[in-house]
């Protein structure tokens, strides 16, 4: 399953779907609702499962679809919805433009923040690491002793 959109793509064809293509049909709010913090954090946790499979597919990883398949089920028993249910929210907030502006601005504040988050983790996980046995500058070499 190769994924349709990159994570910034995605955003801005939701927020041109949003904004651009609203109908006077909009549909009702659907049962059960899926709030909005809720919403953000199913969204956070889908994108981040799309980075995933995108991840696998570039490493051409085996059961990346079954994969991908497996935590999609997962995440839907975890907010304890179906596919359908995500589907009749997903339209909802799309076709409400100030919902959905606002929806996607908190996903991306949250993917942003995970990220800062992620790479200040590598910073000073990289601050901790010995000195290399080996150092470069000026070609001298650490003493080794047999």
């Amino acid at each position: 399953m190769k994924p349709l959109f990159k994570l910034h793509g995605l955003i801005v064809f939701l927020l041109l779907l949003a904004t651009g293509c609203s109908t006077p049909d909009r549909p009702e709010r659907p049962d059960p609702f899926i709030k909005m913090s809720t919403m953000q954090q199913l969204m956070t946790d889908l994108y981040q499962l799309e980075a995933t499979q995108q991840i696998c597919e570039r490493a051409r990883m085996e059961n990346t679809e079954a994969y991908v398949r497996q935590q999609w089920d997962s995440l839907m028993k975890k907010y304890n919805i179906t596919t359908a249910i995500w589907e009749d929210n997903f339209r909802y907030y799309m076709e409400h433009s100030e919902l959905a502006d606002t929806l996607l601005a908190r996903v991306t504040n949250r993917l942003s923040a995970i990220e800062a988050a992620k790479a200040e983790a590598r910073r000073q996980e990289e601050d901790t690491l010995p000195p290399s046995v080996f150092e470069t500058d000026g070609f001298e070499f650490e003493e080794l002793i047999f």
